[in-house]
């Protein structure tokens, strides 16, 4: 797998291969290929301040939300265990909006973010797998 190693004085560090934001007013939805894993972050903004809930995504579960997108599937639920802290996503269509939810973090896609963000987990997919 490909990586980018950018060093700064003494301090190195793997600066991700895809990094791509879906801001709105007041959510975010980040996706991110780091050290061959893929991430999705949903970022709320209150006040000044975001806050973030990172979720890591195995290529399979990429498929699926692939399939979601794609109109094969209505919805999906999944449940992620990290460091002893369980999170519920739920994905799901209403009308042309895609609205993703992990936790207490929402973000909702217009049919133009959703065709971009299923052109990058089909390429996060490839990525994940090339060796």
């Amino acid at each position: 797998m490909a990586t980018t190693t950018v060093q700064y004085s003494e301090t190195t560090y793997q600066r991700p291969l895809l990094d791509r934001a879906f801001f709105g007013k007041d959510t975010c939805l980040t996706v991110q290929i780091r050290e061959g894993n893929c991430y999705l972050k949903w970022g709320k903004k209150t006040g000044d301040q975001w806050s973030w809930k990172s979720t890591k995504f195995n290529d399979v579960e990429l498929g699926d939300i692939i399939r979601l997108l794609e109109g094969t599937i209505g919805e999906l639920k999944l449940y992620h265990s990290y460091n002893d802290e369980s999170t519920q996503i739920w994905m799901s269509r209403v009308q042309d909006k895609l609205i993703l939810k992990a936790g207490e973090y929402t973000k909702s896609l217009l049919p133009g973010e959703q065709k971009v963000l299923a052109i990058l987990l089909s390429h996060s997919i490839w990525m994940m797998n090339v060796t």
